[in-house]
């Protein structure tokens, strides 16, 4: 697996974000649209929103698409969740700190955007909840699907402000804020506690893009891979990808069954089934 340069290592460290080119070809990126597209329309109509929200990605017309849970969709999926270009630098984000810098970290939450003509940009915000922390949390892994440019929206984000013990105020743009534009194909890696936010696309076209949120092994995901994986989808995962999703870090259900918050073992998922 590549390792990362002292160069990486710093920006990391002082501006919070890397991004990462030519990952993906054309081809795949298209691939993953498809998917996203395919699996939104089967689903969106089922998602448990409010009222309020389903304007945003609820309707046909929807400003902004969003696919949840993209492990148990497609076994595709799986090839950007550890892919190889990628992994090492969420590994040394969501490592360094911890015992011996070697603590495993989980996918806190997989999902795919679609974010359309005249969406708004977003308040500048934080995924880890806790600002100005002395090491990531939480890290993201932006996939660009599309051309991330000025016009369609490119995430906007304040380097640095990682380091910053305080939330963005609202409304507020920033001076040393910038737009993460890059071709499609590349891959933006951010400490979660980095100041960011979707742009406004102002372009005809629609902006696609695969996150993927991991967070260290303690925290709670955005939602419970032990009971929403298909058996067959669990099956065909391999160790690291099943480490990933939390099998090793379920909580013993009292202390006659285990008494630490680790398993040794991988524990397999309930049964579940994707809504027809």
């Amino acid at each position: 697996m590549k390792q990362l340069t002292e160069v990486e290592m710093k920006q990391l460290d002082e501006q919070g974000y890397i991004i990462v080119e030519n990952v993906l070809s054309k081809e795949e990126c298209t691939h993953y649209k498809n998917l996203l597209r395919e699996s939104y329309n089967q689903y969106k109509d089922q998602y448990a929103l409010s009222e309020a929200a389903k304007k945003f990605h609820g309707t046909e017309t929807a400003v902004i698409k969003v696919v949840y849970n993209l492990y148990n969709k497609h076994r595709d999926f799986f090839s950007t969740i550890d892919d190889d270009k990628v992994f090492p630098y969420v590994s040394y984000l969501l490592q360094k700190g911890s015992y011996m810098d070697q603590e495993p970290f989980i996918l806190q939450l997989s999902s795919g955007r679609g974010v359309g003509h005249g969406s708004q940009q977003q308040q500048l915000h934080i995924d880890s909840n806790m600002p100005g922390t002395p090491f990531a949390l939480v890290a993201q892994a932006l996939w660009m699907l599309d051309d991330f440019t000025e016009e369609n929206g490119a995430t906007k984000l304040v380097p640095g402000s990682h380091l910053t013990p305080s939330f963005a105020e609202n409304g507020k743009r920033y001076i040393n804020e910038i737009s993460a534009c890059a071709p499609a194909g590349s891959v933006l890696v951010y400490n979660g506690g980095v100041w960011h936010g979707s742009g406004s696309n102002q372009s005809e076209s629609e902006r696609w893009a695969l996150i993927n949120t991991y967070s260290r092994w303690f925290l709670k995901p955005s939602f419970d891979p032990n009971k929403n994986m298909p058996v067959d989808m669990y099956e065909s995962l391999t160790d690291r990808q099943k480490e990933l999703l939390g099998y090793k870090y379920t909580p013993p259900k009292d202390e006659f069954t285990r008494l630490s918050r680790r398993s040794d073992i991988f524990e397999p998922p309930s049964d579940y089934s994707l809504p027809s």
